[in-house]
């Protein structure tokens, strides 16, 4: 048996686990490991994963490609114009 722990920020743990958890249930379904991502209400970024040493190995390399991936994005902060009417119609 072997155990991993990532240190994986909790703002992307939601790209780990995938829409509806299915992208970490498939990791697991097809690495044979027990990857453990806290709840949201647990304030910790560590994600841990058990199993056979080389389905482990696949999994924890899995994740860190989709942590690394998200993180590599740039994003642009982005502005938009609102326009409001302070008009009061009495009818």
């Amino acid at each position: 048996m072997a155990f991993v722990r990532l240190n994986i920020p909790k703002e992307y743990h939601p790209f780990v686990c995938g829409p509806f958890n299915q992208t970490v249930k498939d990791i697991m379904e097809r690495t044979n490991t027990r990857v453990n991502i806290p709840p949201l209400s647990v304030v910790k970024d560590e994600v841990t994963i058990a199993g056979e040493k080389e389905g482990v190995m696949i999994a924890e390399c899995e994740i860190k490609h989709i942590y690394e991936t998200r993180v590599s994005w740039t994003y642009q902060p982005v502005s938009v114009a609102a326009i409001f009417l302070h008009h009061l119609m009495i009818c």
